[in-house]
């Protein structure tokens, strides 16, 4: 992709005592107060066994870090971070994991390139972090892949690196940096749902002409040398973050509240 590959970035930045736990489903989004002493949590659940958590990032590191269940050898990971934005972005998604699998159930690893795997519990997760949210994704059987993105201007360095000459072309002039940004995450989830290192983001993976905003479901392809598939990509809007997720299964249209 004329240079532009992912990379396994972790960041963060400062917050307060409480937060929300975001939980975003189809057409939904839902904002649930989390306390420390008393945390509600509420989890929506696809028909196939999906689920999303974000996370609005209003707590400190110290705050994040008392209210997670840490291995020793997570704790020893948290200590190599010295950066207050890459901790509370680490801290806030180990948060969703522990609301979706069981605090202190699940062990996560990282792949050589990045990519996170649950080691002793059967399923795939992907996870984001943008600016004042972290969001995981997780599915018990298909392959997933999620991003969330802040609106900004600096998109426009890259657009042409990552964007062919038809996507280009389809860019809505009046909704321009949206349009673009809202791309990068199609791509970025596309991405990490497939897993492989050697994806070119320009040449490798495609997103059907759309007009940006709001909760929409666009047509997306992987054709990786002879590889891939169309999947469907999940688009919300949330306030100036644009969330990207997808699936291998296509049929995520109905959730229950468990």
């Amino acid at each position: 992709m004329s240079g532009v590959k992912y990379s396994n970035k972790t960041a963060v930045e400062q917050s307060r005592h409480y937060g929300h736990l975001v939980i975003s489903f189809s057409n939904l989004i839902t904002f649930v107060p989390l306390f420390i002493a008393m945390p509600l949590i509420k989890k929506e659940r696809f028909s196939d066994g999906t689920e999303i958590g974000i996370w609005e990032i209003t707590e400190d590191s110290a705050a994040l870090e008392s209210m997670a269940v840490l291995s020793g050898e997570e704790k020893e990971l948290l200590a190599t971070f010295r950066n207050e934005t890459r901790r509370t972005h680490w801290l806030s998604y180990r948060l969703i994991i522990g609301h979706m699998l069981g605090h202190g159930k699940a062990v996560v690893k990282y792949l050589e390139n990045g990519k996170p795997l649950i080691e002793n519990l059967p399923g795939h997760i992907s996870v984001t972090h943008s600016g004042s949210y972290s969001a995981v994704i997780y599915n018990p059987q298909f392959r997933v892949g999620i991003d969330i993105e802040r609106i900004k201007p600096r998109i426009e360095n890259v657009a042409q690196r990552f964007l062919s000459e038809t996507e280009l072309n389809c860019i809505d002039p009046d909704l321009r940096m949206e349009h673009l940004v809202s791309l990068w995450a199609a791509k970025e989830a596309l991405y990490k749902l497939w897993g492989k290192e050697d994806v070119e983001f320009r040449d490798h993976l495609y997103v059907e002409p759309f007009v940006p905003g709001g909760t929409q479901d666009v047509n997306g392809l992987i054709s990786h040398y002879g590889k891939g598939g169309h999947y469907v990509l999940h688009f919300t809007r949330i306030a100036d973050y644009v969330l990207v997720w997808t699936a291998e299964d296509t049929s995520l249209n109905k959730s229950t509240q468990i």
